[in-house]
């Protein structure tokens, strides 16, 4: 009984008794919680933000290709320049010649509307700036035989068949030239011999005669 007791005071006693050491503070842990409504904005935003970056990188990289494009463009551009040949007043004669063909043929049939412009475009081009177009007419051929082989092949027959048409055809007209001065000359030497005029003085001949005779001498002469 008299432990009892003694146990019962020292309890007491313990109890109110101050610790030496400090007591921890404790540590409060605030959960954040979001509601429904928070989360659901949150989520909004997000697919939001991911839909304006992936628009904006598809944008930068269309522009991207858009500059290489243009400088790929520019580069070839300078490529077809022929620095012995000056662009002004080349171009502006090719542009004039072009708009004269369409002033001129528009009232015409269609497809004399829809063919002469360009060539008359194409001719002016190469007549006035020759070496810029050998360089555009080579580059073109380039992309003829890369792309289109075959096509290539038979514009490449058709052109030479058409020079030696051209070729055939000059040549025709040349002895056909040649036959006509002749048989005027005969017939011009003959109303000579007959009436005593001297036509071929009037009409320029003799000159030309006397150039042409000097020049066989001189190839004769010569072999």
């Amino acid at each position: 009984m008299c432990s009892t007791r003694t146990q019962q005071h020292y309890t007491l006693f313990s109890f109110w008794q101050l610790s030496i050491y400090p007591r921890p503070t404790p540590t409060l842990v605030l959960l954040d919680t979001p509601s429904p409504l928070e989360w659901r904005i949150g989520q909004v935003r997000r697919e939001v933000c991911g839909y304006y970056f992936g628009a904006r990188t598809h944008v930068q990289g269309v522009i991207d290709r858009w500059v290489r494009v243009e400088e790929a463009v520019e580069s070839r551009l300078h490529s077809f320049r022929d620095p012995t040949e000056p662009l002004n007043p080349g171009l502006l004669y090719t542009g004039v010649s072009a708009l004269t063909a369409s002033v001129v043929v528009r009232s015409r049939a269609l497809p004399v509307r829809f063919l002469l412009p360009p060539l008359s475009f194409v001719g002016a081009f190469a007549y006035f700036l020759p070496r810029t177009a050998g360089r555009v007419g080579g580059w073109m051929e380039e992309l003829e035989g890369t792309y289109a082989p075959r096509a290539g092949e038979i514009r490449q027959t058709s052109v030479a068949h058409t020079r030696m048409a051209l070729g055939m055809l000059g040549d025709k007209y040349r002895e056909g030239r040649e036959g006509l001065e002749k048989g005027v000359g005969r017939v011009v030497e003959g109303i000579e011999s007959g009436t005593g005029l001297r036509l071929s003085g009037a009409l320029g001949w003799t000159k030309a005669r006397d150039d042409t005779k000097s020049g066989s001498d001189e190839d004769h002469n010569h072999e």
